[in-house]
């Protein structure tokens, strides 16, 4: 998938989630609901608390958290709780909470689980799977989807299979399955009409018309956005009416029907005099200046995009693009080209925000799902405590009735002594029943006690497992960004061919050719520091072997004669003949790769850089980089091997630093048992001198990371 069409998605995605939040918020319901809460007896609170909770989860999510903690604090049953945890964990998702979340439907689950309640435990799972799904676990999410589907189908709950449905609809849209999308759309929508859920319905009719019209299926969506009216007209849901006509609209304007596509926006334009709402006026805005673009109609068309503009704090940013850009194309046709120029400017601006939104969605997953790996595991060690604090508190008050009977049958014996000393016999026999009894708590502590080491065991296996899972994780990284690798150089020696081609003169080519150019080397740079850092970060042996350094040296140079002829910089290699050195040639590649790579980016054009090797004392290796570039301030050595620390020097061409290069030099010097030395001086140019052994010792560190990485 295309980052294009990612973009796409998520817009509309993010729309149909806002549109949807507003039309599905059941104000009448949950002012029927406070009535009822006033009127109710104490034993059925906590059940209209949860029916509350649930009534505001679209525009409201902390009313119902509020009303959630509410049932959890009471003495409302299992079940309740249950019910209560998920509702609450639904709307941790709303806030964007998915930590929050994952941990509210695992505590359900269990709850579930403890009380046997089998429908709230299919509820458990199938919203564990739509977590799992909104951070990109799709197996796993399948697997709690289809866990959920098996108990409801059990029980022969209709409507929770179509919950279960739907989620599997979603996981299909990501993995582009249409054959078996469509289908669950349809068994979705059958069992919608059994329990008669009309406002589920006009969802799922909703979502039709949006497939079909997706592969250009016009009469079919129009087919199913007509059927969606007739229900909501029904139930006179205003909103979702609106939204009817504008998909309508859109529709109409897809297929070149501009006329028709302009009497559904009329229509939408006159059920938007009921309520307010900003963004979704601005749609109708925009579609209405698209329709009179399209028809040349271009001062109409400028009034509704300036407006959209205007109001631009009200509006998604996927609006804002839009609206620039066909402004640009009207005053582009009016040959208003300084306008013109202004307005695509931007509108590339928005366009770029736009994929920084994704990025940052991206990157937001992927700690949401770091968040839920670790919270699943304290979650796992809580659980795990308690159960182990359970027994201590059960072994205490075990011991406490032992003292406590013994107590008792002392001052027992004496009082029978005493008193009753003919029937000391029968007293014996009374003490030997109990000194049994007491035998068999002791047997019982023992095996509470091996039970507890039994968990100790199973917890120790898990995590045995999970440090699996974390090696298979950074290999899969290291793979896709070493194949990464190779294609933005490319793209770099293709541009610089592009640089040198004569026939191209025109300014505005040569800027995206140079953009080309400072991509494919961030790219690249980025490519580099994942792989070091992926590097630094197995726990694996060196995998040593005798190293020619002249071949070797001269074939790692050549890697980067693209790049110093970019800048004319001039690279030099010497090596003293016959050379060689027991070393990891990946991690010596890692090593002088990352000091070329910075003498190269910090030296000015016409500079010099100088590879050299030569023997050691001592039977050593040494193998230095020196460069032309602006050395090193005192107040850089201080920061100079600390990851992330941006030095005083800047590259001298617009290059990436992303602070790590030093940083993964120093680390990986370490491994190799090797010291390093800078000879530098403030804009008199630096010199990295590395001192290697002949032989690496047993005390090799090569299985573990350096603190600073770990």
């Amino acid at each position: 998938m295309t980052s294009t069409m990612k973009v796409g998605i998520f817009i509309f995605l993010f729309l149909f989630v806002s549109l949807g939040n507003l039309s599905g918020q059941n104000y009448q319901r949950i002012d029927s609901l406070h009535t009822e809460l006033q009127q109710a007896e104490s034993v059925v609170v906590w059940e209209i608390y949860n029916e509350i909770g649930w009534a505001y989860r679209f525009s409201y999510p902390d009313s119902t958290i509020h009303y959630s903690n509410l049932v959890l604090a009471s003495k409302a049953p299992s079940s309740q709780k249950a019910k209560a945890l998920n509702f609450k964990g639904i709307a941790q998702v709303y806030q964007g909470n998915y930590a929050d979340a994952f941990t509210s439907y695992r505590q359900a689950l269990d709850t579930a689980q403890n009380v046997s309640d089998s429908s709230q435990l299919a509820h458990s799972y199938n919203n564990l799977g739509r977590l799992l799904l909104s951070q990109g676990e799709r197996l796993k999410a399948h697997q709690h989807i289809n866990q959920a589907l098996r108990i409801f189908r059990k029980l022969g709950d209709e409507a929770g299979i179509g919950y279960c449905y739907k989620s599997l609809v979603e996981l299909y849209t990501l993995q582009n399955d249409t054959t078996k999308m469509l289908d669950l759309l349809h068994k979705t929508l059958r069992i919608r009409q059994q329990v008669r859920d009309v406002r589920g319905q006009v969802s799922t009719y909703q979502e039709l018309a949006a497939f079909h019209k997706k592969y250009a299926q016009f009469n079919k969506a129009e087919n199913y956005l007509q059927m969606a009216m007739d229900l909501s007209q029904g139930i006179k849901d205003e909103m979702t009416i609106a939204e009817i006509y504008l998909s309508l609209a859109n529709l109409r304007y897809s297929q070149g029907d501009y006329p028709r596509s302009m009497q559904y926006l009329r229509k939408v334009l006159v059920a938007t005099d009921v309520f307010e709402n900003a963004r979704f006026i601005s749609s109708v805005n925009l579609q209405l200046a698209k329709n009179y673009y399209a028809q040349q109609q271009y001062s109409q068309a400028r009034i509704y995009l300036q407006d959209i503009v205007n109001k631009a704090a009200e509006n998604s940013l996927q609006q804002q693009k839009e609206a620039y850009y066909y402004l640009s194309k009207i005053s582009e046709t009016r040959g208003e080209f300084a306008s013109a120029l202004a307005l695509y400017q931007k509108y590339v601006a928005a366009k770029d925000s736009l994929h920084n939104v994704d990025k940052a969605i991206t990157v937001e997953r992927l700690e949401n799902r770091l968040q839920i790996e670790e919270r699943d595991k304290q979650y796992e060690l809580l659980k795990a405590n308690q159960a182990r604090n359970q027994e201590v508190l059960e072994q205490a008050r075990v011991k406490n009735i032992a003292k406590n009977v013994i107590l008792l049958l002392v001052i027992i014996l004496l009082l029978t002594l005493l008193a009753f000393y003919y029937r000391v016999r029968q007293k014996n026999r009374f003490l030997e029943q109990q000194k049994q009894q007491i035998e068999e708590h002791r047997q019982q502590i023992v095996t509470q006690n091996l039970q507890i080491t039994r968990q100790n065991q199973e917890l120790s296996e898990k995590n045995v497992r999970l440090e699996a899972i974390d090696e298979e994780r950074e290999t899969l990284l290291g793979i896709v960004t070493h194949d990464l690798k190779a294609p933005f150089q490319r793209i770099s020696g293709l541009a610089e061919i592009l640089t040198m081609n004569a026939n191209i003169e025109s300014s505005e080519n040569q800027k995206y050719i140079s953009l080309i150019k400072n991509t494919s080397q961030t790219g690249s740079s980025l490519v580099n520091n994942l792989l070091n850092n992926s590097l630094i970060q197995k726990k694996q042996e060196l995998q040593l072997e005798e190293v020619d350094l002249s071949v070797f040296l001269r074939e790692l140079l050549d890697d980067f004669e693209n790049e110093a002829s970019a800048k004319t910089i001039f690279l030099h290699l010497s090596v003293e003949p016959s050379l060689a050195l027991e070393t990891d040639p990946l991690v010596l590649g890692q090593i002088v790769n990352n000091l070329v790579s910075n003498a190269i980016k910090y030296s000015p054009s016409g500079a010099r850089v100088q590879v050299m090797a030569q023997p050691a004392s001592q039977g050593g290796v040494q193998i230095s980089v020196k460069d032309q570039g602006p050395g090193f301030s005192e107040e850089d050595r201080k920061n100079l091997y600390q990851k992330f620390k941006q030095l005083s020097a800047r590259p001298t061409n617009g290059e990436s630093s992303h602070g790590l290069g030093l940083s993964i030099v120093k680390v990986l010097s370490v491994r190799l048992q090797a010291t390093i030395k800078l000879i530098s001086e403030s804009e008199k140019g630096s010199k990295f001198v590395l001192t290697f052994p002949k032989k690496l010792s047993q005390s090799t560190p090569s299985s573990h990371t350096s603190p600073d990485f770990a």
